[in-house]
């Protein structure tokens, strides 16, 4: 018999309908089914382990707080799914062509003397290079090399990536053309959605390459070293579109030698913590991977 007075002593969800997962990082339950809570991912998906101590992903929407004074009748029918309810988009594994980056979604710090285990930081950019059904997938990061679990990333979205790679066109379509005019323009939202939207296609190693290229590394720190504190969603912007460009392992010091490291330490003096803990994320990925540099 299940003592429900045990499992309300931690953070506990009920399944509200059955799910059967699409993905292997999914985690399969029934109505009924009460699911222990890991992280909080995102807004749509989150962890969770079952009674049986297996680990994955669920639609948040399927769930709701376990209440231990009216524990849930398990489901008897077979797996269905809510009607009328479609599932929160994410890309599907089929869709994927390895290697394929996706994102960190949860820290992991593996034991210092298991060299084959690849430590994540939250938002890092990692390079899968195999899937294996064992859930311990294979990738790299900046260099380093090793295993991880997959419920620890998530793939970007296939569509997505194909819709950049047609805008992009190798740095020689004329959207891109036109987004790059716009790091020059007086006026502040076309600075602003410039500068979003080369940290969109700095989404793979080639396109941050050609980017910096291209010059726009040299258009959008003029702009960061022409903005000011009041400017905080634009320095935010710059910030990312930095750090995504710093993600290739030959990008790191060509950057430094543009002087990005200059550029970026004005803004050490700033109180708005956004602009801090972004300008921290560019100098880590900066010298990521670099070992003595």
């Amino acid at each position: 018999m299940v003592d429900w007075s045990r499992l309300a002593k931690r953070a506990k969800y009920v399944a509200k309908f059955d799910f059967t997962g699409k993905d292997p990082e999914d985690l399969p339950f029934k109505k009924g089914d009460v699911l222990e809570l890991i992280s909080k991912d995102e807004k749509e998906w989150w962890t969770c382990r079952n009674s049986h101590g297996d680990v994955g992903q669920i639609p948040v929407p399927y769930v709701t707080k376990f209440d231990p004074n009216n524990p849930p009748i398990p489901s008897q029918r077979p797996i269905s799914e809510p009607p009328g309810y479609i599932d929160p988009q994410k890309p599907s594994i089929k869709d994927i062509t390895l290697p394929a980056r996706a994102l960190v979604i949860q820290q992991r710090i593996p034991n210092l003397y298991d060299k084959t285990q690849l430590k994540l930081e939250k938002g890092d950019i990692v390079l899968v290079t195999k899937m294996n059904s064992n859930g311990q997938w294979e990738g790299e990061i900046n260099g380093r090399k090793g295993v991880f679990p997959f419920t620890h990333v998530r793939f970007t979205d296939n569509e997505n990536n194909k819709s950049m790679e047609a805008l992009f066109k190798n740095s020689e379509g004329p959207v891109f053309y036109e987004i790059v005019k716009w790091l020059d323009s007086d006026v502040d939202h076309l600075r602003l959605s410039g500068a979003l939207a080369v940290g969109n296609f700095a989404r793979n190693d080639d396109h941050c390459r050609k980017l910096v290229e291209e010059g726009v590394l040299d258009k959008l720190l003029s702009v960061l070293k022409n903005s000011d504190e009041e400017q905080i969603t634009l320095r935010h912007a710059i910030l990312s579109a930095l750090r995504n460009l710093a993600i290739p392992v030959s990008n790191k010091q060509l950057l430094v030698q543009c002087g990005v490291l200059e550029a970026v330490m004005i803004l050490t003096s700033s109180n708005v913590m956004a602009v801090v803990f972004k300008l921290l994320g560019v100098l880590r990925m900066l010298v990521d991977g670099q070992g003595n540099f």
